[in-house]
């Protein structure tokens, strides 16, 4: 296959990218790779979702360009699921200025693989750094197909790749190797940790002494841990072989024997140019090398490497245990061991030693044994009880004795190892255990036939038994100088996240917690505690914002509440992408963004409701204004009309008085004629003149009626009309103003409850300085306000240090909060801040002499708070109070865990010998309050002389055992420790044998005591009572009373 050759209808790269972030990386690949063997969405005719499914199924590889881009893209995750479904292999880019390891920490679970594959970096600054990648792309193609001559060939400049590894500075990606499928075979690529490291980590590998500034020593912790990381994943919930010795041991060699790879003994120079002959894998070999092997004093595996074995056993090859690469490296390796394993769902660890190191410096590798094995394990007891999932190979041996030439068999290498000559009892108790589970091995399998080979060292590491939840047992020892260096590192992230929430910078914060978490799985308290208090922080903060962004908005301070919300948003958009590390934190915030969001516009809408109310009530008063206008026009209307009808009446009556007086005075004319006139046919006239004038008259007043009787209906319903508008008006104006004087209430109203609630809201979050100020922390612990508690020291971290008023009738009084919290059994992140704010209160004594300390273990308190304590006051487990109570004495009669004693018992191992002011040990108070027979186990073997212990009462704890009705077992153990114990008497002259016979007295236990001191039966006390008579007394039960009866020489028990 030539470059820049499509295969038939398909192409041989899909190039799958954010166009926003990386369309320019994405072109150059085309261009390098060839436009025709290159499905890129810019150059296509159709690039919807059908062609990108089609271009993803008829390409042979896909090519991911990975950046915060592509994360957000709903289209490039569309890409990478179908590259997924139709099983294309991934070859994973990244441009330099990304952080791969963070990146890929954000990608969706269903694509969590894509973190075993290994990166490219797409480097534009130099073309020789490009190139490389080029090249890289065409090795994994050729590698993939077999075609390692073709594609692989062109254009790999020599040159190019040795200026590349000697500018390699930026380099930061997975460690992993991705198997491509071909054929039914696996394809393994060869193992480039160093080259995938920052320049840093490589100078710091090189030169353990090199010393780091802060910015240096968080990227190379990043860097290593990242790595591991990749490295951890392979690890989940298979059954894991742990491969662990020291450099040079044969570790790597081992793990590819029995993977089953051909080995071969091969002639090589050593760095001073002195032959030598080295074991390696075969060049031929199939499968080919897993684990890189170093021939070197320098050890090839700088973290565990989690990989081959079978569906039964995966192999994690581990760094050599006892070798010092500088605090940063051993900081990042304890981690990524402690990461492996947590993942694994069994372990069973194989140590490998060297038969060169059991001769030199008078049995060193003895010693190296019993210091890798207590390194893993923590401690000599904790070992014995998973000793049965260990083994030991004993590796470059010799095949024939030195001094016979005879040939050299297991048993001589075990009588070798068997001398512990040197060591302390239980160092040389452990090693001596493993002798049985040793083999010899030699890889090109030239040993005597008891020597054991590939098959079955694979036989004897199925039959261990694995070590169920890793997790919780092995442990992770760091030197001093590393312990300073992590301190250091932790107090740094610290630092700086605080910085980053002051000036929020939200990226910077979610980057510190990402590295916190990381540095978690280490085990140690200060990360654990420095973590929390991080977390806290954030979200004290985040609450804060909160609350700022819901008081602005209850003062109608809009736009600085929205920028609020706004900040909250960013602050965990920032956290989501920091990873796992920060999910939950991140979803705390987002939550809280939303709650914020939620009531600012709750805030808003009431404020858009009161404007609303507002434009109603002043609709409602112009409305009011206007109908009272119109009524009042109305009523002046019709006033109007009344008096026009009153002077038309007037008029009319007027006009009528007229034509009345003018009628009457031509009547008269006529009738005066008519009475001068004596003729007939004049006066005759005249009647008719009188007449018309008459009928005249009669039609104008008949007229000017009519008229005025129109006119006077026409003003009085037009009076009637403005009189009745007018009343109308009046109503609807005092309608309206009922409605107005109600909206104006309810506008009243909802001011009112809206100061009510900026009042309260101001009390509640903006004076919550003022408000715990004067506050009663000690109140605050005994009513269990976890929250209020938290946030009164948060505001005044003072407040720790302050003492109760000395009347406090529980565990004393004088009390610090640190007291306080313990004995009402306060959740650890309580506890954990009263100490951060007040580290010397674990030294704080009450008037009573009690520490914190004495309390929490006289309360049964969680493991992790005694813990907590006894990390800031080790001393504590020394002191006593004023009765001579050690803490150790408070943890066994209150029955605490066997883990709270063992924690004490371990601060202070000859705490076991101390006695109070009535003469109690603590095994006194372990036999009186029937602890757990593992307690009382621990207690014997820290002081056996114990059981020999009188108080002054004369009470062995054997007595005590006897009165208190203590099982069997512990009776039996305190027997054995003690057996004339059983002839001691107290100060009231009672044996044992008489205190055990009350009414509910066990016959099991009655019958050892009897057997310990037959003659006991015989025996009187002080107040001349034999055993049987107390029996007798306090009404045991009938087969005690039998027993004790039984003369001697009788064989009862038969």
């Amino acid at each position: 296959m030539q470059r820049g050759a499509a295969q038939g209808n398909g192409w041989t790269y899909f190039i799958s990218h954010n166009q926003e972030d990386s369309k320019t990386e994405a072109l150059e690949l085309t261009v390098q790779l060839g436009k025709g063997a290159c499905w890129l969405d810019v150059h296509q005719r159709d690039a919807g979702q059908k062609a990108m499914e089609n271009g993803v199924r008829n390409s042979q590889f896909f090519v991911c360009i990975l950046s915060p881009g592509y994360l957000e893209s709903k289209w490039c995750m569309a890409e990478l699921e179908w590259a997924f479904k139709f099983s294309k292999p991934i070859i994973l880019c990244f441009r330099a200025a990304d952080n791969v390891g963070a990146l890929l920490q954000l990608l969706p679970n269903e694509f969590a693989s894509v973190s075993n594959i290994q990166g490219i970096k797409l480097d534009r600054s130099h073309p020789d750094f490009f190139q490389v990648a080029i090249n890289m792309i065409h090795e994994r193609v050729g590698d993939a197909t077999g075609n390692s001559d073709g594609i692989s060939k062109v254009r790999r400049g020599k040159g190019a790749i040795e200026h590349w590894k000697t500018m390699r500075t930026t380099v930061f990606t997975v460690v992993a190797a991705r198997r491509f499928r071909e054929g039914g075979k696996e394809y393994h690529p060869s193992n480039h940790e160093l080259d995938v490291l920052p320049a840093i980590a490589l100078r710091k590998l090189e030169n353990p002494q090199l010393q780091l500034n802060a910015d240096q020593q968080l990227e190379v912790l990043e860097a290593c841990i990242a790595a591991g990381k990749q490295q951890a994943v392979r690890a989940t919930d298979k059954q894991l072989v742990m491969v662990i010795g020291n450099t040079g041991a044969g570790k790597s060699t081992l793990v590819n024997y029995l993977h089953g790879c051909q080995m071969e003994l091969h002639k090589s120079t050593d760095e001073k140019g002195k032959k030598k002959k080295v074991i390696r894998v075969r060049e031929d070999s199939s499968p080919p090398e897993l684990m890189e092997i170093g021939h070197t004093n320098k050890s090839a595996t700088f973290m565990p490497k989690v990989d081959g074995g079978d569906d039964t056993l995966t192999f994690a090859d581990c760094p050599g245990f006892l070798d010092n690469r500088g605090a940063e490296i051993n900081i990042a390796n304890a981690v990524n061991i402690k990461a492996a394993v947590s993942q694994a769902a069994g372990i069973r660890v194989l140590i490998v030693l060297n038969y060169y190191s059991l001769k030199a410096d008078r049995g060193r590798g003895i010693r190296e044994l019993a210091q890798i094995l207590a390194d893993l394990f923590g401690d000599a007891r904790r070992m014995g009880e998973h000793a049965s999932s260990v083994i030991l190979g004993l590796s470059q041996a010799p095949r024939r004795d030195e001094d016979d030439d005879e040939p050299m068999q297991l048993s001589d290498f075990q009588d070798r190892v068997s001398d512990t000559t040197g060591l302390g009892d239980d160092a040389a108790a452990i090693v001596k255990s493993l002798v049985s589970r040793m083999f010899v091995y030699d890889p090109l399998n030239r040993g005597d036939e008891t020597w054991s080979v590939c098959d079955q060292i694979l036989a004897s590491l199925r039959s261990l038994p694995p070590i169920a939840e890793p997790g919780d047992v092995f442990r992770t020892v760091l030197t001093a100088e590393d312990e300073r260096a992590l301190r250091a590192c932790v107090s740094e992230m610290s630092m700086r996240l605080r910085k980053g929430m002051e000036r929020k910078e939200y990226d910077m914060v979610g980057t510190m917690l990402r590295q916190l978490s990381a540095l978690e799985g280490i085990g140690n308290p200060l990360v654990t505690r420095m973590l929390a208090n991080a977390r806290e922080q954030v979200a004290l903060a985040s609450v804060m914002l909160k609350d700022d962004a819901i008081r602005c908005a209850m003062t109608r301070g809009f736009d600085e509440a929205d920028e609020g919300v706004r900040e909250l948003k960013r602050a965990a958009s920032a956290l989501s992408k920091a990873g796992q590390a920060t999910k939950d934190l991140a979803w705390r915030v987002l939550k809280m963004s939303e709650d914020a969001s939620a009531a600012v516009r709750r805030l808003k809408e009431d404020e858009e409701e009161r404007r609303r109310m507002r434009d109603r009530h002043d609709a409602l008063q112009r409305q009011v204004e206007f109908l009272e206008a119109k009524a009042r026009e109305d009523r002046e209307r019709a006033d109007a009309h009344r008096a026009e009808l009153e002077k038309e009446r007037a008029d009319n009556e007027r006009k009528r008085k007229d034509m009345a007086e003018a009628f009457e005075a031509e009547r008269k004319k006529i009738e005066e004629r008519m009475a001068e006139s004596t003729e007939a046919e004049v006066r005759k006239k005249m009647q008719e003149e009188l007449k018309r004038l008459e009928t005249e008259r009669d039609a104008q007043e008949r007229e000017a009626r009519e008229t005025f009787e129109k006119r006077e209906k026409q003003l009085r319903e037009q009076a009637e009309a403005s009189a009745r508008r007018a009343a109308e008006a009046e109503k609807e104006r005092q309608s309206l103003m009922t409605a107005a004087k109600k909206e104006q209430e309810q506008q009243a109203t909802s001011e009112i409850i809206y100061r009510q609630q900026a009042h309260a809201r101001e009390t509640n979050t903006g004076n919550d300085t003022n408000r715990y100020a004067n506050a009663n922390i000690h109140k605050l612990i005994a009513n269990k306000s976890w929250s209020e508690v938290k946030a009164c020291l948060s505001a005044y971290p003072g407040k720790a240090r302050e003492k109760d008023n000395g009347h406090s009738h529980v565990y004393g009084s004088l009390n610090v909060p640190l007291h306080s919290a313990v004995q009402n059994n306060a959740p650890a992140d309580v506890v954990r801040m009263l100490l951060d704010a007040y580290p010397a209160g674990a030294k704080e004594n009450n008037n009573d002499g009690n520490l914190p300390l004495h309390l929490a273990a006289g309360r049964y308190a969680p493991a992790g708070v005694v813990r907590m304590l006894l990390d800031a006051y080790a001393e504590g487990a020394r002191v006593k109070d004023n009765s001579g109570y050690l803490p150790l004495h408070y943890a066994v009669a209150n029955k605490a865990p066997a883990d709270v004693v063992r924690m004490l018992l371990d601060a202070y191992p000859a705490g076991a010998r101390v006695t109070n002011y009535v003469g109690y040990l603590p095994l006194h108070y372990a036999a009186q309050y029937n602890a757990p027979a593992d307690v009382v186990r621990m207690l014997l073997d820290a002081y056996a002389e114990g059981a020999r212990g009188k108080d002054n009462s004369g009470f062995l704890p054997l007595h005590l055992a006897a009165i208190h009705g203590a099982p069997a077992h512990v009776v039996r153990m305190l027997l054995d420790a003690y057996p004339a114990g059983a002839k001691e008497k107290n100060n009231d002259g009672n044996l044992p044998l008489h205190l055990v016979t009350g009414r509910y007295a066990p016959a099991g236990v009655v019958r050892m005591l009897w057997e310990a001191y037959p003659d006991g039966r015989k025996v009187k006390n002080n107040n001349g009572k034999l055993p049987v008579h107390l029996a007798k007394q306090y009404n045991a039960p009938a087969e005690v009373i039998i027993m004790l009866n039984v003369p001697l020489g009788t064989s009862w028990f038969s």
